[in-house]
């Protein structure tokens, strides 16, 4: 199974976001980010200035998964937000 394959088959596996389940989502949608690398994204960490190109292409994956895993009435509320 190919590397997007096998994203794709764990992101049919986070719940949506709906604001009833906070805690589960941010679990599963961590695990996510840890599978994808971009698990760097969310800890607070600032990047180094060779590394800021790669971080920026993390932070719009990473906020594009964020989105596909949010119902749709929530998901204006990532649109056009960075995650650091």
């Amino acid at each position: 199974m190919s590397s997007s394959a096998f994203l794709s088959t764990v992101l049919e596996q986070v719940v949506k976001l709906n604001g009833d389940n906070w805690h589960t989502w941010q679990a599963q949608i961590l695990m996510v980010f840890q599978l994808n690398d971009s698990d760097d994204i969310v800890s607070g960490k600032e990047p180094e200035p060779d590394a800021l190109k790669e971080w920026r292409r993390k932070n719009k994956l990473a906020v594009t998964l964020m989105w596909s895993c949010i119902e749709p009435e929530w998901q204006h509320l990532v649109l056009g937000q960075p995650l650091g």
